[in-house]
């Protein structure tokens, strides 16, 4: 999808600019520009290599604003506190009992939301959604109920404080991202590539629960060719 909306761009004489792992792949003939990432992404499932590519647009993003970009060498700093901050919101319950796995998010955020649930998905092959934060509150919330777990990504905001405090009281158990940045002191609005990794361990997690290989997932390849 991502080839064909490029070759789209073309024919309109838009400018494209690719982020890729491989440098013969098709996405790297058909952009204009091309940035290759040295990653070697080794299982089916997208994780590093996803992580890297969002911190790559964020820092191009602010290069051309001429932003500081040493920003990102502090936030990554604090990868190994994050992840133990990761890991014990996320062991201290019991994931056994979660029958159904809900992401929000609201802009920006509402990608990563998907992408999680996706991830969860083929990591662990369990049953996910993913939506706006907005969107959640129109319906399918409904089905929130005491075997539901639901991660909502973006800033320590009060629109996901309500949010939360509205779901606790459906019995649901959530995860609110922000508010676990802010106790960590890290309050930019460039987080997002780190936010994303909280989902990747969450899968894995759940995986081992259930004896999943996470590098072999179920009917899937590599590559999906037409």
């Amino acid at each position: 999808d991502t080839v064909l909306a490029c070759r789209q761009f073309k024919e309109n004489n838009l400018k494209t600019y690719g982020i890729t792992l491989n440098k013969d792949s098709s996405l790297s003939e058909i952009s204009d520009e091309t940035l290759i990432l040295p990653i070697n992404e080794e299982g089916i499932v997208m994780t590093k290599s996803f992580t890297s590519i969002i911190l790559s647009f964020q820092m191009l993003v602010d290069i051309n604003l001429n932003e500081d970009i040493s920003k990102y060498a502090k936030d990554l700093g604090k990868i190994d506190e994050i992840i133990t901050v990761f890991e014990n919101e996320i062991t201290k319950n019991d994931l056994n009992r979660f029958k159904h796995f809900v992401f929000l998010g609201l802009g920006m955020y509402e990608g990563l939301a998907r992408e999680a649930a996706l991830k969860l998905e083929e990591m662990s092959l369990s049953f996910t959604e993913a939506f706006s934060s907005y969107e959640y509150r129109h319906g399918p919330k409904s089905l929130a109920d005491d075997k539901t777990l639901v991660c909502i990504f973006g800033e320590d905001e009060e629109n996901n404080r309500t949010l939360e405090k509205e779901l606790c009281d459906f019995s649901s158990t959530v995860i609110n991202l922000g508010k676990l940045f802010k106790k960590m002191n890290i309050t930019s609005k460039n987080v997002a590539f780190l936010q994303i990794i909280f989902a990747q361990i969450l899968g894995l997690r759940i995986a081992k629960n259930k004896s999943i290989d996470v590098d072999r997932p179920r009917n899937l390849d590599k590559v999906v060719k037409f």
